[in-house]
């Protein structure tokens, strides 16, 4: 488990996510929560790092290059 890592907020992100029809990977070696959204626009999607840490929690949001050839 990582360092400086937080069970309950890590529980309490999970349950959020879940609640809500999210799928995720929890990674607790690395002290992170990931899952991707779909989106209707020409990025198509994001992926989402959620790093926990001891007494907050860091949301990554990432914008992949995976627009249309066109544009």
């Amino acid at each position: 488990m990582a360092e400086n890592y937080s069970p309950e907020i890590a529980k309490a992100v999970e349950n959020f996510l879940s609640e809500n029809g999210w799928g995720y990977e929890q990674h607790d070696d690395y002290g992170c929560i990931q899952t991707d959204i779909k989106l209707n626009c020409k990025f198509r999607k994001a992926d989402i790092d959620i790093i926990i840490n001891e007494d907050s929690f860091l949301v990554y949001l990432i914008l992949p290059m995976t627009a249309d050839k066109e544009v």
